[in-house]
């Protein structure tokens, strides 16, 4: 098979909508009333007028935020595969955006308070009035480093999933391509995530629960690597439905891999980076699904009416759970998790096929090159907006 150079573009719109939904979290969770652990739903519909947006705000957060950080990542793993697999660029762009952006809130973070506390509903305190020009922390309540990072842990997070699964995608490619398997670099790749695994839960997880990251780990990687040796030996017009099962089994184990363990997470540690590990398993599908789509086919869209009840069971609750991060919850119940980790896997495979069938009928507009470059202003420069739009009456 040929190495796909074909645009996808509805990866492009799904990149940029997803993009200013992060924003429009980001302006959220600054400017409008606290984030509470919880808010239950039933706020929504008896608050007051003056109060009502604050959680059709929290509404739009908690239905979203089940699939846009994970969609985000499947959609950098799907936009890897499409190119030559070349890391200089990938690597050079996004440290360039990184730095860049990371410069601009190093800044906004010095005309501040620098006070962890100081987040917009304090900012009348003396505390806060120590700022320069700010006198509030674009992202309060979490020490000193992560307001310069703030949105860049996403590119950071995007860089270091690289370096982890480089060999992997290697030899994703030299398996699809039909030839022989480097079987060491897998090897090598296998040991160095689980020793990141081990390592950063080390006194916080039992040793079953680190087996079971480690052990599910190797059938992810198995399953993906029979997936393209399925896919190299199909055509577009004799495809392998095999190729496909092996993906979809493949994220079913990444949902039980970081469903069952006992991370509870609380705050900045081991278990929320290992926590994270779940998005570097979204680029991974997003890149086998992507690499194979011309001699894999579709499965569950032949029998579609069925993830109808299967969304009924995952989809994500209307009333908010903080859940220890605003990016991704952690649920205190494993069931809960399964079918919270379940619904994100179906969602983000849903539109991914929709986009895939409408743009092969030709029914999609390719993104104006406006919004997608826009899209990259915006998300470099919103601290900016956000600082600017506190000051406005």
């Amino acid at each position: 098979p040929t190495e796909p150079t074909l645009r996808l573009h509805h990866l492009d719109w799904l990149r940029s909508i997803m993009v200013g939904f992060a924003v429009f979290c980001h302006v959220t969770q600054t400017l409008e009333a606290p984030l509470e652990p919880k808010v239950a739903d039933t706020q929504f519909w008896t608050a007051e007028a003056g109060h009502f947006e604050e959680f059709w705000h929290l509404r739009i957060i908690t239905v979203g935020r089940q699939f846009c950080i994970p969609l985000l990542f499947y959609i950098s793993g799907a936009s890897f595969a499409l190119g030559k697999g070349f890391l200089g660029p990938f690597f050079l762009k996004l440290g360039a955006i990184t730095l860049i952006g990371m410069a601009l809130n190093w800044g906004l973070f010095s005309l501040g308070p620098q006070d962890p506390d100081c987040d917009f509903n304090s900012r009348e305190q003396p505390k806060c009035q120590k700022g320069i020009v700010l006198d509030f922390l674009l992202a309060p309540h979490a020490g000193t480093i992560f307001p310069v990072v703030y949105q860049f842990w996403f590119t950071i997070a995007l860089m270091f999933f690289m370096v982890e699964d480089f060999m992997l995608y290697a030899q994703l490619r030299i398996a699809y391509a039909g030839h022989r398997l480097q079987v060491h670099y897998l090897v090598l790749r296998f040991v160095l995530v689980s020793g990141i695994y081990v390592a950063m839960t080390f006194e916080a997880l039992q040793w079953p629960q680190k087996l079971e990251l480690v052990v599910c780990e190797a059938l992810v990687m198995v399953c993906l690597v029979l997936s393209m040796k399925a896919a190299s030996s199909a055509t577009p017009e004799v495809p392998s439905i095999e190729g496909r099962v092996w993906q979809h089994l493949a994220m079913g184990i990444c949902v039980v891999q970081f469903a069952l363990p006992d991370f509870s997470i609380s705050g900045f540690n081991g278990n929320l980076f290992v926590y994270g590990q779940f998005f570097r398993q979204f680029m991974a599908v997003g890149f086998a699904t992507t690499l194979s789509r011309k001699t894999v086919p579709a499965v569950v869209t032949r029998v579609w009416p069925l993830t109808m009840g299967c969304m009924i069971m995952t989809t994500a609750p209307s009333s908010f759970f903080l859940g220890g991060i605003i990016s991704y919850p952690w649920l205190p119940n494993v069931v809960d998790r399964i079918a919270y980790m379940s619904g994100t896997a179906l969602i983000v495979g849903t539109l991914d096929r929709l986009g895939k069938i409408i743009g092969e009928a030709g029914l999609l507009f390719e993104l104006p090159s406006f919004i997608s470059n826009g899209t990259l202003v915006w998300y470099l420069v919103h601290p900016l907006l956000i600082a600017v739009m506190a000051k406005l009456p």
